[in-house]
C-alpha cells in the first residue's frame, strides 16, 4: 500500500499541470493529490516502523526513513518527498530529545548530545558551502 501511494505521488500531475477544475472538496483533493498521497505513504511507513521495529531502535529506523525520502526528493527532484523526509528526520530527531536522552546517563547524554551537534553543524556547513550546486539540484523539472 505504501509503495502504491508513493507510485500514485509520482503519477499524479504536478502543479505545472493542473488537472481540470472541479468543484469543492473533490476539486481540492485534485489539486493536492501528490501531497496527500506523499502524506498518507509516510505516515503509514512511520506508522509501519513504529510497531515493527523495537522501540530502541525506530529512532534510528526513523531517521533513515527521513533520510531516504529526503535523498529519493533530490533524485526525483521533487519538493514533496523532501518536505515529507525533512518532517519525518523532526519526528526522529524530537523522539531522541524527548526520550532517548531522557533514559541516558549524564556521560553518553553528553557524548549524544555533542555528536548530535556536529552532524547538525556538518549539515548546516555542506548546504552553505555548497549552496549553489543544492539550489541548481533542487530547481524543479518543467515536463
Amino acid at each position: 500500500v505504501i509503495l502504491c501511494l508513493f507510485a500514485g505521488m509520482l503519477l499524479s500531475p504536478r502543479p505545472a499541470d493542473p488537472p481540470a477544475p472541479a468543484a469543492g472538496a473533490i476539486g481540492w483533493v485534485l489539486r493536492q493529490s501528490r501531497v496527500v498521497y506523499a502524506a498518507m505513504a509516510t505516515v503509514l511507513w512511520a506508522l509501519l516502523v513504529y510497531h515493527e521495529v523495537p522501540w530502541r531502535a525506530t529512532t534510528a529506523a526513523w531517521g533513515l526513513e527521513g533520510a531516504l525520502l529526503v535523498g529519493a526528493g533530490f533524485a526525483l527532484r521533487d519538493r514533496i518527498p523532501r518536505l515529507a523526509g525533512l518532517a519525518v528526520l523532526g519526528l526522529s530527531v524530537s523522539k531522541l530529545f524527548v526520550y532517548d536522552l531522557r533514559n541516558l546517563d549524564t556521560p553518553a547524554r553528553i557524548a549524544s548530545f555533542v555528536l548530535l551537534g556536529a552532524v547538525l553543524i556538518a549539515a548546516s556547513w555542506a548546504y552553505t558551502r555548497f549552496r549553489s550546486q543544492v539550489d541548481d539540484l533542487l530547481e524543479t523539472r518543467r515536463p
